[in-house]
């Protein structure tokens, strides 16, 4: 119920049956079912081509809410299988606690919206537990997206010819996984198996876990990739982030 598929090649996820969207619950695809399509499965929505999500094919099966879903989940540049996994752990192996949280949370949900009349004090517990969950969410969030950060870095210092380079983040889970190669049950596993990929063409690669507060030239950049376009800057920076990038050479 609670366990999700998490994208590899999409040869084995059932575009309408399996649980595969990055939604908590329920993560099934609510778009009409074509007909002779009933057991399709995701790699249909994949380009073989580019490897990427066809644009032309998500909008002529899903409805609009779950194509932009369906986007934000990065395709793998290799070849891997799908896996079964559960999103509701940092390590994404099912343990009975957090199975019976999960019971516990269908069955509040269920609870408050029948019942509209309880007093404000139980209101405000349920919602304060509510707030905390999405925080949750977004922490695991924040890990995939460093991730993907981290992939994208590494491919683009192949693009530019870097031979040697140290790739600083702020989360310990994402470091430990680059550094151990780890492609374990983690939302993110096959992001790591894309950067083992790359790192192959370095002749000198390393990981560095850092505070947030410690690089906030890395935290203004990922502020400003928030509001613009991919941008790629060779011999300048953005003027936002300039005073960082003194203060780090001044503290040298």
């Amino acid at each position: 119920m609670g366990s999700r598929f998490r994208e590899g090649n999409g040869k084995s996820i059932k575009i309408w049956q399996h649980h595969w969207l990055p939604i908590k619950h329920p993560p099934l695809v609510t778009s009409p079912i074509i007909e002779s399509m009933e057991n399709a499965t995701v790699d249909y929505l994949i380009d073989e081509n580019t490897g990427k999500w066809d644009d032309e094919m998500l909008k002529g099966i899903l409805i609009p809410v779950e194509v932009e879903l369906a986007k934000k989940i990065p395709v793998p540049r290799s070849q891997t299988k799908d896996v079964l996994y559960w999103p509701f752990t940092t390590n994404g192996q099912y343990n009975c606690r957090f199975g019976y949280k999960f019971l516990k949370d269908l069955e509040m949900n269920s609870e408050v919206s029948t019942q509209p009349k309880l007093d404000k004090k139980f209101w405000r517990s349920i919602w304060s537990l509510k707030v905390l969950k999405k925080f949750k969410n977004l922490a695991c969030q924040l890990v995939e997206v460093e991730a993907m950060a981290a992939c994208r870095a590494v491919e683009l210092g192949n693009e530019l010819g870097i031979d040697c380079a140290i790739v600083e983040g702020d989360s310990k889970f994402v470091v430990k996984a680059l550094r151990c190669k780890d492609n374990g049950l983690t939302p993110f596993a096959h992001l790591i198996n894309d950067v083992s990929l790359f790192s192959d063409l370095f002749s000198e690669l390393s990981y560095s876990h850092i505070r947030r507060d410690g690089n906030k030239v890395a935290h203004s950049l990922a502020k400003l990739a928030l509001t613009d376009r991919v941008v790629l800057w060779m011999e300048d920076v953005p003027y936002r982030t300039l005073p960082f990038i003194q203060a780090d050479l001044a503290a040298l």
